[in-house]
């Protein structure tokens, strides 16, 4: 039986923050030197760049997206790496994005 190391870094937003912080320090160790505000946008790219991957690849949340709903939540993913935001403020924040693109009558 073949199993999928990278899909469990893909579950959840939680995790994928963790993933894009992995990736990025990765990424500014091996290829690049950002500091201050410059890594802080990088880690944006990086989490739109890794939700798109893992949209191409069918891991985890990312599995039932489209494309524009897996550059939203690379972006909420950077968001929550980055400390910007709290997981329930981007929770919250996505689930009236969803009923805002639905169409739906949010509920406050």
């Amino acid at each position: 039986m073949e199993t999928n190391v990278i899909a469990p870094y893909f579950a959840t937003l939680a995790v994928f923050a963790v993933a894009i912080n992995l990736f990025y320090g990765w990424l500014n160790t091996w290829l690049f030197k950002f500091k201050d505000n410059v890594a802080r946008y990088g880690t944006y790219v990086s989490g739109v760049v890794l939700g798109l991957a893992a949209h191409y690849l069918n891991l985890g949340l990312f599995a039932d997206l489209n494309y524009a709903w897996s550059m939203v939540y690379g972006f909420a993913g950077a968001l929550l790496s980055n400390g910007t935001f709290k997981l329930e403020f981007i929770e919250s924040f996505l689930v009236l994005l969803r009923a805002k693109g639905a169409g739906k009558k949010v509920q406050s």
